[in-house]
C-alpha cells in the first residue's frame, strides 16, 4: 500500500524478473474479455501452486497483476470484478490490480472507483493498485481526492514513445512507469533511425537489440514488461534484470552482466527522439509529441 505521501515501494521481493514473471503469471479482466486468458493463466497457476511443497510460500513469490476496464464500462462494480478475476484466476488475492485506462463513459466516476480500488487494499483483496494509460490530466483527478496513490502507471513507453513530461509528472509523484511495448522500435517499427546503433550496441556487448532496449528502459527509469512464447527469449530477458537498473557500465558488458553505460543510454534517447511511433490510444492522446 503507499499512502499519499509515502515514497516509492519496491512492487517486487528483490531476485524477482519482471519479463519472465510477466509471461508466466501476468493477466488481465481486459485481456480476458477480448482473449479470455484468465481461466487458462488460473489453471496453469492452479497447478504449479500445488505442485510446490508449500503452496502459500509459492504464492508469494509470484507477481500476479490484473486489471479492470469493459467491466466499468458495462455498469458491474470493482468488487464483483476482482472476485471475477480471482474466481477465473483460482487466487485469493491479486498483487497489483489497475484500471486499464481512464477513457471511461460519463456516467462512471472515476474518483469513486479509485475508493472502490481502495478498499480492496483495505481488506487484502489485493496488495498494490495502479492505473493504466493515464495521462498527467486525470492522474491530476484521481489524486486530488486518493488516499492511497498509485504505486504504478503502465503506459506505452520505448525510445520512439519516451513522453518526458508524464514521466517526469509520474517520477516526483513516486509513481512508477511500466513500460508496455518497450520493443516497438524492433517489431512496430523496424527500419527506424535506432536500427543501426541498436546492433552496434548488441554487438559491444554480445547481447540481441531487444535486450539493449530492455536494459535502456530499465535504465531510463522505466519497468519495462513484456511478453514472448520463445524460451530462449524469456531467458536472455532474465538476463537484462541481472545487475541493478542503476548500475551503469564503464565499457563492454561481461557475460550475463548485461549494462550499458550513460553515454549508451543517453545516444538511444537522443537518436529515439527523432522518430515517434505510437501504437494504442493515438486519438486520446492528442498530437506527436504525447
Amino acid at each position: 500500500m503507499q499512502k499519499i505521501g509515502n515514497s516509492r515501494p519496491q512492487l517486487m521481493p528483490s531476485g524477482f524478473y519482471p519479463f519472465y514473471v510477466w509471461q508466466y503469471c501476468k493477466t488481465s479482466q481486459f485481456h480476458h474479455t477480448r482473449y479470455g486468458t484468465e481461466p487458462e493463466s488460473g489453471q496453469v497457476l492452479y497447478e504449479h501452486l500445488n505442485s510446490q511443497g508449500n503452496p502459500k510460500e509459492a504464492r508469494e513469490r509470484l507477481y500476479v497483476t490484473s486489471k479492470v476496464f469493459h467491466s466499468l464500462k458495462h455498469g458491474i462494480s470493482v468488487k464483483d470484478a476482482v472476485n471475477d478475476a480471482l474466481r477465473r484466476l483460482r487466487l485469493d488475492y491479486l498483487d497489483l490490480w489497475l484500471i486499464h485506462a481512464p477513457f471511461l463513459p460519463e456516467s462512471v466516476d472515476l474518483k469513486q472507483v479509485w475508493r472502490d480500488m481502495e478498499k480492496l487494499v483495505d481488506d487484502g483483496t489485493v496488495r498494490d493498485i495502479g492505473v493504466s494509460n493515464f495521462r498527467i490530466s486525470d492522474l491530476d483527478i484521481l489524486l486530488a481526492s486518493a488516499n492511497i496513490k498509485p504505486v504504478v502507471n503502465q503506459i506505452e513507453a520505448n525510445p520512439y514513445l519516451q513522453q518526458p513530461e508524464l514521466k517526469a509528472y509520474c517520477d516526483k509523484k513516486g509513481i512508477l512507469i511500466e513500460a508496455y511495448s518497450p520493443l516497438a522500435p524492433l517489431t512496430s517499427a523496424p527500419g527506424g533511425p535506432l536500427d543501426p546503433l541498436l546492433e552496434e550496441l548488441a554487438t559491444r556487448h554480445q547481447a540481441t537489440p531487444a535486450q539493449i532496449l530492455l536494459r535502456w528502459s530499465l535504465q531510463s527509469g522505466y519497468l519495462p514488461i513484456t511478453t514472448t512464447r520463445n524460451e530462449q527469449r524469456m531467458h536472455e530477458f532474465r538476463a537484462v534484470a541481472a545487475l541493478p537498473a542503476h548500475e551503469f557500465a564503464s565499457g563492454p558488458s561481461a557475460p550475463g552482466q548485461l549494462a550499458l553505460t550513460k553515454e549508451e543510454v543517453d545516444r538511444i534517447s537522443t537518436v529515439g527522439s527523432q522518430m515517434h511511433v505510437r501504437k494504442f490510444w493515438q486519438k486520446e492522446f492528442g498530437h506527436p509529441g504525447n
